[in-house]
């Protein structure tokens, strides 16, 4: 029952955000997210390395924004030039609905209502083949299936290390 209140509750949340589409996506601006909202350490992981390598080889180029559960714990990513924002907040909405690329190892793209022009990459925390899609798993159900199948079809690339 959880499953298909959690697909419900996806639907809600994308006509809720419709009004944000009036704002329109931003070319050059790439949000980031690793370990959305968790208590770990959330600038990590295959984004934090990407956002890194853009910031070494092109800067200037694009304009990088991370979201994250407390942003004041990463105020030193400023320093670096990048935007940070709370997971959730209208302001992360707003750049999440605006960026033109959307980076991440997972979470978001499972439910968030991103919109066609947007090209959003799954960096996929970890990997091998201890790895289980969410289908895989015990308790998988229809509702578990449609969110799965929302994902794929708004991501447009993987990275795996298999």
């Amino acid at each position: 029952m959880k499953y298909y209140l959690k697909y419900i509750l996806q639907k809600l949340i994308a006509l809720l955000l419709l009004p944000f589409r009036l704002f329109p996506i931003k070319k050059n601006r790439i949000l980031f997210l690793s370990l959305e909202g968790g208590s770990s350490y959330e600038y990590s992981c295959n984004p934090r390395y990407f956002c890194e390598y853009l910031l070494r080889e092109r800067p200037g180029k694009y304009e990088p924004i991370w979201l994250f559960k407390k942003p004041a714990d990463y105020a030193f990513l400023r320093e670096k030039g990048i935007e940070t924002s709370r997971h959730f907040s209208l302001r992360g909405i707003y750049y999440a609905l605006t960026s033109r690329i959307v980076i991440s190892n997972g979470g978001y793209l499972t439910w968030f209502p991103f919109r066609k022009n947007q090209l959003c990459i799954n960096t996929w925390h970890g990997s091998g083949a201890y790895k289980k899609l969410e289908n895989d798993t015990e308790g998988a159900n229809g509702a578990t299936k449609k969110r799965m199948i929302y994902a794929g079809r708004h991501t447009a690339a993987f990275l795996s290390g298999c």
